[in-house]
């Protein structure tokens, strides 16, 4: 995949740069990773004793692979899907859900790899915005606010335009991890609460339900719990984490293939 510089995605400096965990220890004599964890900030998990990715692979006892890099959209998930590290042959894949604004498209360009940088607006929007100044503009959060302020009419058509477009890259990411895919969405514990923008991120309800009936992908929903002091934290913690790792260790005993001479376990599994 090639960046707006001319330079690919997959170069070694990119991919030493990004979260990427290999299978380790008594799971990696199991063979290759048949668990791979696609994702941004809350896969990554930078900062933390005890990652959600790590526990599972721990209580699981399978070999796994991580793909995360922090503030990566759907396009840079594309990018790593790709690459070298990606773990192909993994049996279920689970993907953190993206938000929309973290991705290039006729209205504007972000980086490669930090999808929440914004490079350059695009002619379309400049038209749209004759009267913004883009020059002090270097994140696309930043971006969103100032467009939405400016003309909520014309806002819409850059946000109609941002779902498109996820809708489309998602259905080709999926099209390349399936075919069992789990699309880990966290929710919060309260719609109107400091989290609610962030963890949702654009995408609603009936994107994640026309995707799946369109790919196939579960969709699995962590409702992670408020902060409940000031100043809170914007990035989900520990106990966000254990959270998530007890719903995915269920769901994922379920969803793997058995191993030769294995028993069968309950669990909710995927179609």
């Amino acid at each position: 995949m090639e960046s707006d510089d001319g330079k690919t995605w997959n170069d070694e400096e990119d991919w030493r740069n990004s979260v990427v965990q290999a299978p380790q220890g008594a799971a990696a004599r199991k063979g290759p990773a048949r668990i791979l964890f696609l994702g941004g900030t809350l896969t990554a998990g930078r900062g933390l004793k005890a990652p959600f990715v790590e526990q599972i692979t721990r209580a699981l006892g399978e070999p796994a692979a991580c793909c995360a890099v922090p503030n990566a959209g759907v396009d840079a998930y594309l990018a790593m899907a790709t690459g070298p590290q990606a773990g192909s042959a993994a049996a279920v894949t689970v993907i953190e859900t993206p938000g929309i604004h973290g991705l290039s498209n006729r209205f504007y360009r972000v980086h490669r790899k930090r999808n929440d940088r914004f490079i350059a607006p695009e002619p379309p929007l400049k038209a749209l915005f004759p009267n913004v100044d883009f020059a002090g503009i270097n994140f696309v959060g930043h971006l969103t606010r100032v467009l939405r302020a400016e003309n909520p009419a014309a806002y819409a058509l850059v946000e109609a335009e941002l779902r498109a477009q996820w809708a489309r890259k998602m259905r080709e990411l999926i099209g390349i991890l399936g075919p069992k895919v789990l699309l880990m969405t966290p929710r919060p514990e309260d719609e109107t609460g400091p989290r609610a923008d962030v963890l949702a991120g654009g995408v609603t309800q009936e994107m994640l339900e026309d995707l799946a009936a369109q790919t196939g992908a579960r969709v699995l929903e962590c409702v992670l719990p408020e902060p409940r002091s000031l100043p809170y934290p914007i990035v989900p913690g520990p106990l966000a984490h254990d959270l998530i790792a007890r719903r995915l260790i269920t769901e994922l005993r379920g969803a793997l293939p058995r191993r030769k001479g294995e028993p069968a376990v309950q669990g909710p599994g995927l179609v």
